[in-house]
């Protein structure tokens, strides 16, 4: 079973950094969202800069996040770093480079969500690996997301507006959850929604759940698969 405390909001500045800090330290993997956009993106932070009250993102993954971030000007940056879920907003204040070397300079966020997940540890999914998961409700009707974090006990997805097709309730069961993971093994589960997050401004929805019914096998894909996750956020990170 998978436990959560509730989500705080930080407001105090040094606060702020010292999260902002340790993503800087881990070289933790961004999941971003361009406002006006519901498509996901990745990046990492490069640079705080307390004095001028901005942070520095590297280049967005895919590249055609690159356009979209200069016209909208509006960031929101979801991670998770040693089971915290991490979440905040920037204002771009500048850029340099082209999509393919681009630096992205940003307002200090005002406040800063977080929220401890106290038991089963979830590993973030780079949004290259386009891994679609697909939830179904009482009368089979599909609803797409892309998969942003995972552990041996559920996942978090992330959907576009208007792309779900069941009441947002938590402790609601789905009779199907279905992915595939990158070496084809295909995951099939009842699945139970524990938490779930509207952001209008960016027309995107998080959903987050637990397993209900994973067989033994399919226990044994979704943890290797863990394991080879956290072995790529390890090559990242600084001796």
């Amino acid at each position: 079973m998978e436990a959560t405390s509730k989500s705080d909001k930080v407001t105090e500045p040094q606060r702020i950094l010292e999260h902002l800090s340790k993503l800087l330290d881990a070289r933790a993997l961004l999941t971003v969202t361009v406002k006006g956009s519901g498509k996901l993106f990745n990046s990492i932070l490069v640079d705080i800069n307390p004095t001028n009250g901005c942070f520095t993102l590297d280049k967005l993954f895919p590249e055609s996040g690159h356009k979209l971030a200069l016209k909208s000007g509006k960031l929101n940056i979801h991670t998770i770093l040693n089971g915290i879920e991490i979440s905040f907003n920037g204002v771009l204040i500048s850029s340099v480079g082209n999509e393919s070397d681009a630096l992205y300079e940003l307002a200090l966020p005002e406040k800063l969500f977080y929220r401890q997940r106290r038991s089963t540890y979830r590993v973030p999914v780079s949004v290259a690996q386009g891994i679609q998961v697909t939830m179904f409700n009482k009368q089979e009707e599909p609803s797409q997301g892309i998969l942003s974090n995972l552990s041996i006990g559920g996942l978090c997805a992330q959907f576009e507006k208007n792309t779900i097709h069941f009441p947002q309730e938590k402790g609601l069961r789905l009779p199907a959850c279905r992915f595939s993971l990158p070496g084809g093994q295909k995951i099939e589960t009842e699945f139970e929604l524990c938490f779930f997050y509207q952001d209008t401004a960016y027309n995107t929805t998080r959903i987050g759940g637990k397993f209900l019914s994973l067989q033994q096998f399919e226990e044994r894909d979704v943890q290797r698969y863990i394991m080879h996750l956290e072995r790529e956020i390890l090559k990242t990170r600084p001796e």
